[in-house]
């Protein structure tokens, strides 16, 4: 039995890891339509549920922007050419497995 336990617990870690790499890779699309922080940490959270792995993988999201400057009008850039500044927010799911959680349920 204890064997069989640490197996489906290292499956399901394993599972956990897998959906939170894809949950990250559908963040770095260009057509993404998680759009705050919190729908990200729902998704997340909906995943580690559904894999039943939330007591031993912890997340957080990382949130940074990126600045982007484009032409105002179209045309050739001259010397009045006006730019705007377009920002656009990135966000990214780290993850860590407890250990020690990990551990005391395998005692």
């Amino acid at each position: 039995k204890i064997e069989r336990d640490a197996k489906t617990r290292h499956n399901r870690i394993a599972k956990a890891i897998a959906a939170i790499d894809a949950i990250n890779q559908r963040l770095a699309s260009p057509r993404c339509r998680m759009r705050t922080v919190v729908a990200v940490e729902d998704a997340v959270k909906a995943e580690l549920a559904r894999i039943n792995a939330t007591r031993w993988v912890h997340f957080t999201v990382t949130e940074h922007t990126q600045d982007d400057y484009r032409q105002d009008k179209r045309g050739r850039p001259g010397n009045n050419t006006r730019y705007r500044k377009i920002v656009r927010t990135h966000r990214r799911v780290n993850f860590t497995v407890d250990e020690a959680q990990v551990a005391h349920d395998a005692a």
